[in-house]
Formats: structure tokens, C-alpha cells, sequence
């Protein structure tokens, strides 16, 4: 099974240097879906921010997640790890 299959994320909540965001996209081209607390420095380019929002994900199986709010920025790991789980006829348990 690949990597890009796993219910598996990334979070770098607090990037605060451009070596968290080379990690990112590491873990981006490794297929993982990654967070990211502070928009990198990567916006000013509408290519680069396509590639790495959305291309990567048809490429490589991982993206960026952008999001500076920890409880909206959860919400989307947690649905990313739900659709992975899917993927791998996983079903999630709610707990009591």
C-alpha cells in the first residue's frame, strides 16, 4: 500500500521558517495531506500556490491545508483522515 493511501496527515501549526515549509512540501510530495498554520511565502505566484493547493493532490496523493484557525484547520485533518479510512474500508467509531 502506498503512502498517500494511509489515514496519515502532516501539521506544521506554527511554520515560522521557510526549512518547516521545504518539510511541508516534502511531506506534500510524499502524499500526505499537510497543515499549515501561517500562509508560506509561496502565495505571490498563482502557479506555485495551484501546484501545491490542488495539482499535488492529483500527483502525489498530498496538498496543503492553509489555515491559521486550530479548530477549523482540525476539522479538516479529521476529514482528511476520514476519507482515507474509506479508502481502506475503515469506518469511523464515535466513542461514548
Amino acid at each position: 500500500m502506498d503512502l498517500h493511501q494511509l489515514p496519515v496527515v502532516a501539521s506544521a501549526p506554527e511554520a515560522v521558517t521557510e526549512k518547516a515549509v521545504a518539510i511541508g512540501t516534502w511531506a506534500v510530495a510524499a502524499g500526505l495531506p499537510t497543515h499549515l498554520g501561517v500562509v508560506p511565502p509561496v502565495l505571490g505566484s498563482k502557479v506555485v500556490t495551484q501546484v501545491l493547493t490542488s495539482t499535488a493532490k492529483d500527483l502525489f496523493g498530498g496538498y496543503f491545508i492553509v489555515e491559521p484557525d486550530p479548530v477549523k484547520a482540525s476539522a479538516q485533518l479529521l476529514s482528511a483522515l476520514s476519507e482515507r479510512r474509506k479508502g481502506l474500508g475503515f469506518r469511523h467509531r464515535r466513542t461514548r
